[in-house]
């Protein structure tokens, strides 16, 4: 083969493999992601596992701080009736008030025991009962929340007793139960303040109890968020290409490309010359 020929052939060549090298750096540049080895695909498999675990359980976390919310919220309004009924016993008490404002008055607190005994048959969550006998807060092994991705991840929490202690102090259902108290009876008043009183401190206790686990998901919730974001942060680091490096191979490719082409334009120049010569 002529020497012009081979060396034609070499030029194209060259521009062939810069091309190809431009448009490799150029693909890279524009996914800002790099081909990974079959160990670093691995691992970058298990990363996404792990993360969608983690994504599943912020949503567990997520779930139980908005179930026991609503469950703080209830007794919440439980407490503030206890509260106004309070206030009715110790006005009862006091001998200052007619029989006709004694009779309000007991008019007043049994609607409001009506309405404590309401909260507890029918306050729910997503259609599950709350404070009842057969509610969420009664169930024989209390409540498990998932809090990660291994079997024993896991936040407990029973209080089926203090429940079943403050709806018996309520009586809700008996001939003896707030929402049937007559205030106006003698010695009524003083026994309402002291069931009252035992509820209020029982409702403080669960409602203490909800508190320290409700704080207890947040800083949980804070936990998995870091290790999602870092988890994130990972992959990315994996997946990454260095911007500099592929702009420099990039332009590196491009100068190569601009040599050989001018190395073939020359070739082609001179081939150009040499025939016009040879026809003269």
């Amino acid at each position: 083969m002529p020497i012009s020929s081979i060396t034609s052939t070499n030029a194209h060549a060259a521009i062939r493999d810069s091309n190809k090298e431009m448009n490799i750096a150029s693909d890279k540049v524009a996914r800002n992601s790099r081909n990974l080895s079959p160990s670093e695909e691995q691992i970058l498999n298990g990363m996404k596992a792990a993360a969608s675990g983690t994504r599943v359980t912020l949503r567990n976390l997520s779930d139980a701080t908005s179930m026991l919310q609503t469950m703080k919220g209830e007794l919440e309004e439980v407490g503030a009736i206890i509260v106004k009924m309070d206030d009715l016993a110790l006005q009862a008490a006091n001998d200052t008030f007619s029989a006709e404002e004694k009779a309000a008055q007991t008019k007043e607190f049994n609607k409001l025991g009506e309405q404590l005994e309401s909260i507890f048959e029918k306050s729910n969550y997503r259609n599950e009962k709350i404070l009842s006998e057969d509610g969420l807060l009664s169930r024989e092994a209390g409540l498990k929340f998932q809090t990660g991705t291994g079997k024993d991840d896991q936040l407990k929490l029973n209080l089926k007793e203090a429940v079943k202690a403050l709806r018996d102090l309520i009586k809700a259902g008996d001939s003896d139960a707030l929402k049937s108290l007559d205030l106006a009876a003698a010695d009524v008043p003083a026994k309402a303040i002291d069931i009252l009183s035992k509820a209020r401190q029982q409702l403080g206790n669960i409602r203490a109890e909800l508190s320290v686990n409700i704080n207890l998901l947040g800083h949980i919730t804070n936990s998995v968020n870091n290790t999602l974001k870092s988890n994130t942060d990972s992959q990315s680091n994996l997946t990454a290409i260095n911007l500099a490096e592929e702009m420099e191979n990039f332009h590196n490719a491009m100068q190569n490309n601009d040599l050989s082409l001018k190395m073939l334009a020359k070739k082609q120049e001179a081939q150009q010359s040499l025939v016009r010569s040879v026809l003269n």
